[in-house]
């Protein structure tokens, strides 16, 4: 709170500009005519432009993509995540806190193996496959127990392990290896399919992490840095860079929960089994799966979509924007294929949006510094003050719709109006009660519209205040061009 009182303190350079040119206001340093001391409007943008590609796509460490998915369709995921990162930087720290808190229990469940977090992450992220040679045969996930396919799976390769013996006892029933190993994950590590340590991990696929880290640290602090010195030295800071100032201080919430996450991960470490000949029966219990997931599956079918096919092209858009904002909230869950914002956290602790909440309100009141700042006219500064409250104030709309979700509002049908009620307003408390009971069978309703309008609000305030703060280049005060000197000692980009 102290960083938000010395950046939000009124400097000596006044409190409004006037759009009209006239004489500078008292006290208002002069104009930077010192090529050395000074800074231009490239400068700034740069330094602004640079951090916040670190914030959205260094700092950013995204899950491994489908395996077989085009390199465009995963360069349309990055771009979406970026896009969410600038839009809503508070739903990629939730995101990292789901993936933080289950890449410890993940760690500590499989220690006996020599797994450490990167390990874990790398579950997490979709990052161990099986493989059939060189045919993808399906994703290795950290979950409850095995599905039919695991265990048909589990014995074959106990087949190719075993003894003759114990691989017909292992044939007689699967309920030994549910028993002994949990889940498919932890029978391929006791079995020794799956050696990976977490050094290796760390080595091999965090070759390039050590390094981006490093630079987007080092370029975080610095910009940070020279926000508060310009504050101390009573020199201007402009609206652009308090919108990268926020940013700033997020990505190190996101650094410290994405530290031993590895970065970009391409493709799945291979798990290689070598499929056998299954006997009939097995081959029969495999017809029955597939016809069972035929029957559940039938929305997918081609016939399905290509009655919707003429919207598509309006609907896909939308759907897929409110979609993954909505994964990202609710929490995406594994199931056989890796998810764009899937954490693998079957339950969200409580703490987890109690920290997010509070990231988000500490993130909206940055963007009050500039409530006394220099603006090029009154109305920008009004719109202004009334974006930052937006942004300020959401998450706490956003705490109490989380609070109201789930509960039951309903009227118990057995209600009956007290005895005691006089005959004559008996009538009309009834058709009153009857009525409030409608309403609140339909209170959902009204709970979604409310909750879609103040987060489309919050959109819509973000936006404006970005382009508020690049009509601000337009009368900058003289101060602003001021370069703060002893900042420039300091390792950065720019």
């Amino acid at each position: 709170m102290s960083l938000l009182y010395t950046l939000a303190k009124p400097t000596s350079f006044g409190t409004v500009n006037p759009s009209v040119a006239g004489p500078e206001p008292a006290g208002m340093p002069a104009a930077c005519d010192d090529i050395n001391r000074c800074r231009t409007i490239p400068n700034i943008l740069w330094n602004c432009f640079s951090l916040v590609f670190i914030c959205t796509w260094v700092a950013i460490h995204p899950n491994v993509p489908k395996v077989g998915k085009h390199i465009v369709e995963v360069i349309r995921d990055y771009v979406f995540i970026m896009v969410v990162a600038l839009i809503a930087p508070e739903l990629i720290i939730l995101w990292a806190m789901r993936q933080w808190y289950a890449a410890h229990e993940i760690a500590n469940k499989y220690k006996d193996y020599d797994w450490g977090l990167c390990n874990a992450y790398l579950v997490i992220m979709g990052g161990f496959a099986l493989y059939d040679g060189e045919k993808f045969v399906r994703y290795i996930w950290d979950r409850e127990g095995f599905d039919d396919d695991e265990i048909m799976i589990a014995m074959d390769l106990l087949r190719e392990t075993v003894s003759h013996d114990e691989r017909k006892e292992v044939e007689q029933t699967a309920n030994r290896i549910r028993r002994e190993y949990q889940c498919l994950l932890r029978f391929l590590l006791a079995k020794g399919f799956i050696t990976t340590t977490e050094d290796e991990v760390r080595c091999n696929l965090n070759h390039g992490d050590a390094l981006s880290k490093l630079i987007a640290v080092l370029q975080t602090a610095w910009f940070i840095t020279q926000c508060i010195a310009r504050a101390t030295e009573g020199v201007a800071i402009t609206q652009i860079e308090i919108i990268t100032l926020a940013l700033a201080v997020l990505n190190f919430v996101t650094y410290y929960m994405w530290w031993h996450k590895p970065l970009r991960v391409r493709f799945p470490v291979r798990v290689i089994w070598k499929r056998r000949d299954r006997p009939e029966n097995i081959s029969l219990e495999h017809f029955w799966v597939a016809t069972r997931r035929a029957l559940f599956n039938w929305h997918n079918d081609e016939w399905y979509h290509w009655i919707f096919a003429p919207l598509l092209p309006l609907l896909v858009p939308v759907i897929y924007l409110f979609k993954n904002l909505y994964n990202i909230v609710a929490g995406e869950h594994v199931d056989t294929t890796p998810k764009l914002f899937a954490s693998s956290l079957t339950k969200d602790p409580p703490q987890v949006y109690a920290t997010v909440y509070l990231v988000a309100f500490v993130f909206g009141g940055m963007h009050c510094i500039p409530w006394f700042f220099t603006f090029p006219t009154h109305a920008e500064k009004i719109a202004w003050r009334i974006c930052a409250l937006v942004v300020t104030l959401i998450p706490f709309g956003s705490a109490f719709f989380h609070f109201l979700h789930g509960k039951d509002f309903k009227i118990p049908d057995n209600y009956q109006v007290p005895s005691t009620c006089p005959l004559m307003l008996k009538p009309f408390l009834e058709g009153l009660i009857k009525m409030a009971g409608k309403i609140l069978d339909h209170s959902w309703i009204f709970l979604y519209t409310l909750f879609a309008i103040l987060h489309t609000s919050y959109v819509v305030a973000r936006f404006t205040m970005l382009v508020l703060a690049l009509l601000e280049f337009r009368n900058l005060p003289p101060s602003a061009y001021q370069a703060v000197q002893w900042s420039v000692y300091i390792p950065h980009i720019g």
